[in-house]
């Protein structure tokens, strides 16, 4: 059995969850645009509270580690690592747009999952079905939602946030609210990948700094 916390801040949603196993303990999630470094932590206390765990009951830490916003993510990694250390826990990483894609049941026709980043530029990263699993084809890249467009298959189902910007909506494309829920999921099934010593781990910016 694993016991973890999962931190999701990769975009305005600031969300954390407890899980063991696949099974989801306590969840707390809002949509607090810049918030994040106040707020997460009372998340996290007050999620604990309420689950009667403590810190000694966890075995990970698992956290969203971009790409998305690069104060979101910043703040998410460097509050994942001062826990981690403090609790003499591993941390696991996990892609934003991986947990996107764990939102979405798998299926034959594969997916594409992008994400807002600034202007009129997204994340995107293409995934195909395997073994029962999502299982990415490409690195993420920043790219304009224009050039995506054209490049994409249609019949490919989309998975996507934008958030509070308006852009044109994909066509067969499926809205997924970014949430530590699937970050921890993934975090609990790849916790070989877990790390000891994460001092030199850095959030996957893709883009250069931009304000969000």
């Amino acid at each position: 059995m694993i016991r973890l916390a999962a931190l999701e801040t990769a975009t305005e949603i600031c969300s954390v969850a407890l899980m063991e196993d696949q099974r989801v303990v306590a969840c707390r999630e809002e949509n607090i645009p810049r918030q994040h470094a106040v707020q997460l932590p009372v998340f996290v206390r007050d999620i604990i509270e309420k689950s009667g765990w403590n810190f000694g009951d966890l075995d990970a830490i698992a956290v969203s580690i971009g790409p998305g916003s690069f104060t979101g993510l910043r703040v998410g990694l460097s509050f994942a690592k001062g826990l981690a250390y403090s609790q003499g826990l591993p941390l696991v990483p996990v892609s934003t747009l991986e947990g996107f894609a764990r939102s979405i049941p798998v299926q034959n026709s594969g997916l594409s999952t992008i994400l807002y980043s600034h202007g009129n530029q997204i994340y995107s990263q293409d995934w195909e079905a395997k073994n029962q699993r999502w299982s990415v084809l490409n690195p993420p890249q920043i790219q304009s939602l224009e050039e995506w467009t054209n490049r994409r298959l249609p019949d490919i189902p989309v998975a996507y946030w934008f958030g509070r910007k308006k852009l044109e909506i994909p066509e067969n494309s499926i809205p997924v609210t970014p949430s530590a829920i699937p970050i921890g999921k993934i975090a609990v099934e790849d916790y070989e990948r877990k790390i000891v010593d994460a001092f030199d781990l850095t959030p996957e910016y893709i883009a250069a700094f931009h304000l969000n």
